[in-house]
């Protein structure tokens, strides 16, 4: 009798102590999640602007200017991927065909834009000055560097770690997803920061770069989380950043002195109407008809 009530009294207390252990078990794993996308934010962001503000010095001792923002993203790449895997969020950087063709449905204007943005700049490049001053090698250079900084760097960094990070932490409610938008979308106009470094910026034109970098940021988290797919925004960065550049930075006859620029006041209304066309239009397509599968 008394054995029998041993067993019993300890079978219990095994049964306590295991669920016990499951239950501090599941809290460590909490933790561990929440301190691991916690310090994917940091981590990254820090290896961000290291990898940019050292390297690039260090690489353009021995490369031309294009060569070394080539590799200067593909360093930081490294990094980027290295703590989207730690954070676990590694099907971020999947990618679908179905999923890829519905993301530049959404966006489809701003892609038929910057689509346009781009041929116009090549365009207007070869009529002004009839060739580029890059050779076919270094225009391949140049444009493998876009599209790894500003295309794969950027929104690998600010969407596949931020964005996923932040609505980790904050939950996939409606509330928690657009409180990562907003975060990631500060920290990623923040970066632009950077462009100060160059003794050729004007401090005004970063400060209205901020402004609607922000609006570009919530709208290219609205487009992946719509999406669920990270190339979209990726091709879509890409593309408008080159575009913009493809003819100061590729042709000749090009003299930024010449050019007639717009006033400053003009310059930040400018930059407020892209900031709030692109937030609206980020909110509208996270609107809660769109996102039920998202949301918790």
């Amino acid at each position: 009798m008394f054995a029998i009530f041993y067993l019993l009294f300890n079978g219990k207390m095994c049964i306590m102590k295991t669920k016990c252990i499951k239950a501090n078990e599941g809290k460590g794993i909490k933790m561990n999640s929440k301190k691991k996308n916690i310090i994917g934010i940091v981590v990254g962001t820090v290896w961000y602007l290291t990898v940019l503000s050292c390297l690039t010095g260090v690489f353009q001792e021995y490369y031309d200017e294009n060569t070394t923002f080539l590799l200067v993203a593909l360093v930081n790449i490294i990094g980027i991927i290295a703590m989207i895997i730690f954070t676990g969020h590694r099907k971020a950087l999947g990618f679908t065909f179905k999923s890829f063709r519905h993301g530049l449905i959404i966006s489809a204007p701003l892609t038929l834009f910057v689509i346009y943005s781009l041929v116009s700049g090549l365009v207007e490049g070869f009529n002004e000055c009839g060739s580029m001053t890059l050779n076919k090698q270094q225009f391949l250079i140049w444009i493998l560097g876009y599209f790894v900084s500003a295309g794969i760097c950027e929104e690998f960094l600010c969407r596949g770690l931020f964005l996923n990070s932040f609505i980790s932490l904050w939950g996939k409610s409606k509330k928690g997803i657009l409180l990562s938008m907003i975060s990631s979308s500060i920290l990623f106009g923040l970066f632009h920061l950077v462009n100060l470094l160059d003794p050729e910026v004007y401090g005004l034109a970063v400060i209205g770069q901020i402004i609607y970098s922000l609006g570009f940021g919530i709208l290219f988290a609205a487009i992946y989380i719509r999406s669920n797919n990270i190339w979209v925004p990726v091709v879509i960065h890409f593309l408008y950043d080159a575009g913009q550049t493809i003819y100061s930075e590729c042709f000749y006859c090009y003299e930024e002195g010449n050019s007639e620029g717009m006033s400053i006041l003009s310059y930040f209304i400018l930059c407020v109407t892209i900031f709030l066309a692109c937030t609206l239009w980020g909110l509208f397509l996270v609107r809660n008809k769109k996102i039920k599968d998202v949301i918790e």
